[in-house]
């Protein structure tokens, strides 16, 4: 796979002890860490921004809220069948 010029990738490593998120370390898979930063800071509008889940969450419910009902149609029935 040969990757778009411009494309960013940068992911937040996660250490959990006891089921708790004790530790997130960012780590920039493509690019650079000052090229992610600067996108960050145009992307969120503030001085300081960081690499974190929040914004892959945010995208990821937007796709489960806006494609949910097409799931459902095409993973279920019609219900209980009338005259049986």
């Amino acid at each position: 796979m040969i990757p778009t010029a411009g494309l960013l990738i940068a992911r937040a490593l996660t250490q959990s002890a006891k089921r708790r998120v004790v530790a997130v370390t960012p780590h920039v898979v493509q690019g650079t860490t000052e090229q992610v930063q600067a996108r960050l800071r145009a992307t969120h509008g503030k001085a300081e921004a960081v690499i974190n889940t929040a914004s892959a969450e945010r995208l990821n419910a937007t796709f489960r809220a806006s494609l949910a009902p097409l799931a459902r149609r095409t993973r279920r029935g019609g219900g209980a069948v009338a005259g049986g």
